[in-house]
């Protein structure tokens, strides 16, 4: 399948998703949906770009993602912020349901709230099917380069 054709799939299950959300009374607003390469080597080895004056510069941060190569990439991936009653929540039955509503979608549509090793509930994901490899492989080596290109630069950064 094009990979297109996956994007497409993804955005017309977050639209019923965000129906489903209506019908349940819960909020929506939009956390990420894409993500460029170098925002998520940022997230992934805790960093984030600060302006000092003119300047940019990389300050040491908490690590916000756990993997390199993040659905949110790929554009397969949506965070969503969640609100009942008016107030931010991530802890809901409402939102559980949801999430279980999101992958009776397709067997590819994966719920962060679901995730084993570690709880991500604002996350909503399509996994590619296989034919879609060459692209995560393409992607992994750019964000390769761009990781080696933001370390060198740091270490320059900090040798001035």
């Amino acid at each position: 399948m094009l990979y297109t054709t996956q994007q497409i799939k993804f955005t017309n299950d977050v639209a019923r998703l965000i129906q489903k959300a209506q019908e349940l009374k819960i909020g929506l607003t939009m956390g990420e949906a894409y993500r460029t390469t170098c925002q998520q080597l940022l997230y992934f080895h805790g960093y984030r770009v600060w302006p000092e004056g003119k300047n940019l510069t990389l300050k040491k941060d908490k690590v916000r993602s756990k993997t390199i190569l993040s659905r949110h990439l790929q554009r397969l991936a949506i965070d969503f912020n969640f609100f009942i009653n008016y107030r931010l929540t991530y802890d809901d039955p409402l939102i559980k349901e949801l999430g279980a509503y999101w992958e009776s979608l397709s067997e590819q549509n994966r719920w962060g709230g679901n995730y084993e090793s570690f709880t991500d509930v604002a996350h909503f994901e399509r996994l590619p099917d296989t034919n879609t490899n060459k692209v995560v492989k393409m992607l992994h080596a750019e964000s390769e380069s761009t990781r080696l290109q933001i370390q060198n630069s740091h270490s320059a950064s900090l040798a001035a």
